[in-house]
């Protein structure tokens, strides 16, 4: 099938852009089972020089000889030419949380210090000898640069001998600032910590030379029996081809429902989604239900194939159906994961939106998922950069 590139370009000058999730879930801290440990973080001591005090059992390691340690931070904190305040999504965002501000400190007195940070902060130990299933969940806000760095959560049983790490940046890329469904992590440590009497929980922050890693709502839960959870999920429109165009927030009508060759429609909308199983049992009868509403009535409703979930096993699975939109309006995708014994299913929903209408072709859906600043463009290194965007064309069409 033919089709016109649209490449849309914009030169770089001193201003700022953004770009937007496609998807993404935010499903919170556990709260639903009964709590082992936890903390806010609240150790505001006005007697302390520095204005807070480390509780007994915790331990502060600066691995270097830069004095970067992790702080305690209650509103705001000078971060370099930034100021960082405390984010919203915090539950207990007005008693401090711990940060590790390496932008502060790697600009001390306005002069660049390239030595990145290597420390971590870790936990007393915590009692879980009563707990077959054990969950960590924490709130973070986080931006890195520039290469080569790590957020680490580690675990072990027996006072350090051995540990078990776990990334928290998830893949998020640099300068990034953390993607909504990163902002509230849960993590089953059942295989590291349950049954043990010394659990201890260490966050380790290695080679990051600029700005932060912030941390709140730090607790450890009993795992639920059924807990299925949807990590990802996704919407493929089909161009024609064999690689999908990518999710559309704003499409024109006329530039579907054209045949393709092989078979179906250009605009034909598929779907699938990622899935772990967080319960201490086995997940059975394990599907994906994606169902659609346009202007807030149904349109279309279908169901996986079901699988079968071992404890913290991973798989994803797709829909056999498509859809293809037939009329204009505002449409809302829900993929959500099913398992009839589920006891959290506030953690199994994703929703994707997009608009069908005459003219407008737009990828984004006009929140900002993350940016940058005009720094490296105020001395002519980027000058006359340039990004560019591409829409395919399927028919001649006024595009706004």
């Amino acid at each position: 099938m033919k089709t016109i590139k649209l490449v849309i370009l914009a030169t770089l000058l001193f201003s700022f852009f953004s770009f937007v999730p496609v998807l993404g879930q935010n499903t919170g801290p556990n709260t639903v089972n009964d709590t082992i440990w936890s903390t806010t973080f609240d150790w505001e001591d006005p007697t302390a020089d520095r204005g807070w005090s480390l509780p007994d059992g915790w331990t502060i390691v600066d691995n270097t000889d830069f004095g970067y340690p992790w702080i305690w931070m209650k509103d705001s904190i000078q971060i370099g030419n930034v100021v960082q305040r405390v984010p919203d999504h915090f539950e207990s965002n007005d008693d401090g949380c711990i940060n590790i501000p390496v932008q502060g400190y790697v600009r001390i007195d306005g002069a660049w210090q390239a030595n990145p940070a290597d420390t971590y902060i870790q936990t007393p130990p915590i009692d879980c000898s009563e707990s077959s299933g054990v969950v960590v969940s924490f709130n973070q806000f986080f931006r890195l640069c520039c290469s080569g760095f790590e957020l680490l959560m580690g675990v072990t049983n027996d006072d350090g001998v051995h540990w078990a790490f776990y990334d928290m940046m998830f893949g998020t890329g640099v300068n990034t600032y953390t993607p909504p469904r990163y902002k509230s992590v849960e993590v089953n440590i059942s295989d590291v910590a349950a049954g043990m009497p010394d659990v201890q929980i260490r966050f380790w922050f290695r080679n990051a030379w600029d700005y932060f890693w912030m941390i709140d709502d730090l607790a450890l839960t009993e795992a639920s029996s059924y807990d299925l959870v949807l990590e990802d999920s996704w919407l493929r429109m089909d161009g024609g081809w064999d690689e999908h165009i990518g999710h559309l927030n704003y499409l024109p009508m006329n530039q579907i429902g054209g045949e393709i060759p092989d078979g179906g429609n250009v605009g034909d909308l598929s779907f699938g989604g990622a899935l772990i199983n967080f319960g201490m049992n086995d997940a059975e009868d394990v599907y994906i239900n994606t169902s659609i509403q346009r202007n807030g009535a149904e349109v279309f409703s279908e169901n996986s194939e079901t699988t079968l979930l071992w404890l913290l096993d991973r798989d994803t699975l797709n829909l056999t159906q498509t859809y293809l939109p037939d009329d204009y309006g505002d449409y809302q995708v829900s993929v959500e994961a099913v398992q009839p014994e589920d006891e959290r299913p506030s953690n199994n929903v994703n929703q994707i939106n997009f608009t069908i209408n005459d003219t407008l072709l737009m990828r984004a859906d006009m929140s900002p998922e993350s940016s940058a600043n005009s720094g490296g463009w105020g001395d002519g290194y980027n000058a006359g950069d340039m990004c560019g965007m591409i829409y395919d064309i399927f028919v001649p069409t006024e595009i706004n």
